[in-house]
């Protein structure tokens, strides 16, 4: 009996009238100092499977006693947790890597069942997130802190870093794994207790996280996961004792209000899913850059990190779209199953369907679509590849990421800084060029946008709020605060 199947047998509720296709329905439970609570509250939210398009689990939404709960069992638990030796912290979370190793084929059929990705793709993610886990021990050397000595004023000065308390983890992104890890090797490791709140469409794998770090030998309390709405979100942000919040994805615009109280109130890191835009100079290699672009633009409607534009300069690249319809027709003649195109909810559906519609009766020219190729159970619509978009025009403007690339024309450079201020929503920019040379002189023009990439996209998350940058370094100051200790010993005597 696999790990997967022992796991949700814990939990699993059935009904006695339920048909063999509606077997896999469960309730999710929140997972509060170290025990599975299922709670009921006023709102039930389902949990669709994007293959089917039916709700195969459900969840409640946690309310203000829920979270009071979760609260005071991770300030109870935050006493003995930061008096615990780095070194300490640091072997628990080796053990949870190792356990984490021997369940990636459970947690991947997990992320295939909740988000509808193929099994090499959720694969890629569970291994991705394991990879974050292997810079864990550097911690260690941060968190030892630093001396300054002064012999004129005969002081020696230490620095050392303490944790802030309790840490908030909200996702409403689509990394299943590589969110919660994020937050967890971060917080854990600088001695803070987490409460984390995963994305309502995949809800199981925070729990499935939390019993594996409790049988790695964290004590109870110091990981909660409460699931929830944006109500939840709100009541999170808002609470007193919570010391610094993560926000990964793009949180409902009911939560926006919280979200400014809490940037006041506390430090706040609001990190979404790359946005990508990709800028294709008239010296580029097409074929070179339709490959990057086509690969990237497939493997984003599958888990957010999304390409969605691109920016055609001059009159070489009139040749783009072809190019980029030969690509991601190689792709899809490739490919085991079919490419993706948007199936995690039926409004994310109904948006794309319009924006295609709006597209054609604007004059622009559909260069490639896969809508044919797609099931025609459950919630799908397949992806398309739209060329001569105005630059005004609504489709950059969605909050939801699309499976529509957008191509842009501009005549000359001067248009493309224009075009990427006026979009909030972008935080990354590809340069397809030969010169690269002149993609170096060309980046310091660029000062709405701090990653960049030269003939490739980068595709980390992006920090907006609270954090200069995403790194382990930056991130020290903003789940610590530094104890200064002073110590002067004396005057030197004369011999």
């Amino acid at each position: 009996m696999g790990l997967l199947h022992r796991f949700f047998k814990q939990w699993q509720k059935k009904s006695d009238d339920c048909t063999d296709s509606d077997s896999l329905w469960s309730v999710v439970p929140n997972f509060i100092n170290g025990e599975r609570l299922t709670v009921e509250s006023g709102e039930l939210i389902p949990v669709y499977n994007p293959h089917t398009g039916k709700p195969e689990r459900q969840i409640y939404a946690c309310g203000t006693e829920q979270i009071d709960m979760a609260v005071k069992a991770a300030m109870a638990a935050q006493i003995n947790w930061q008096r615990t030796e780095p070194k300490e912290r640091l072997q628990i979370l080796l053990k949870f890597r190792e356990l984490l190793s021997i369940a990636v084929d459970d947690l991947a059929k997990i992320i295939c069942q909740e988000q509808g990705l193929p099994y090499d793709a959720a694969l890629r993610e569970v291994e991705q997130a394991l990879l974050l886990l292997e810079d864990t021990p550097q911690w260690v050397r941060r968190l030892d802190g630093r001396f300054l000595s002064d012999s004129n004023k005969n002081n020696t000065t230490l620095y050392k870093p303490e944790p802030v308390g309790i840490v908030c983890g909200i996702d409403c992104g689509q990394l299943a794994m590589k969110a919660p890890i994020w937050v967890i090797r971060n917080a854990l490791m600088c001695g803070n207790s987490i409460l984390f709140r995963p994305a309502s469409t995949h809800p199981s794998i925070g729990v499935f996280l939390a019993d594996l770090l409790q049988r790695s030998g964290l004590p109870s309390g110091v990981f909660n996961v409460l699931h929830g709405n944006h109500r939840t979100i709100s009541l999170l942000l808002e609470h007193k004792n919570i010391n610094a919040t993560f926000l990964h994805g793009n949180p409902p615009q009911e939560a926006w209000e919280a979200i400014s109280q809490s940037a006041v109130r506390c430090s706040l890191a609001l990190t979404e899913d790359c946005r990508a835009v990709a800028v294709i100079m008239p010296d580029a290699n097409l074929e070179a850059s339709a490959k990057i672009l086509s690969r990237a633009f497939v493997s984003g409607c599958r888990n957010g990190q999304h390409l969605c534009a691109v920016i055609a300069v001059g009159s070489s690249s009139l040749g783009l779209g072809e190019v980029l319809s030969q690509a991601f027709n190689e792709l899809q003649s490739t490919s085991d199953t079919p490419l993706p195109g948007a199936h995690l909810c039926e409004h994310t559906v109904e948006i794309t369907n319009q924006m295609k519609e709006k597209l054609i009766q604007d004059g622009c020219s559909v260069v490639w679509r896969n809508d044919e190729s797609l099931p025609e159970s459950g919630w799908h619509t397949g992806m398309m590849v739209a060329d001569a978009v105005p630059a005004d025009h609504e489709i950059l403007n969605q909050i939801n990421p699309l499976p529509i690339l957008p191509i842009i024309r501009v005549p000359d450079e001067t248009g493309i800084d224009e075009i990427i201020q006026q979009n909030g929503l972008f935080n990354t920019v590809g340069l397809f060029s030969e010169n690269v040379q002149e993609m170096y002189r060309y980046i310091n023009k660029i000062t709405s946008i701090r990653q960049i990439g030269i003939n490739q996209l980068p595709r980390q998350p992006h920090a907006k709020v609270g954090l200069s940058g995403i790194s382990d370094d930056d991130l020290l100051p903003f789940l610590t605060r530094t104890r200064t200790v002073i110590h002067h010993y004396g005057e030197k005597k004369e011999e």
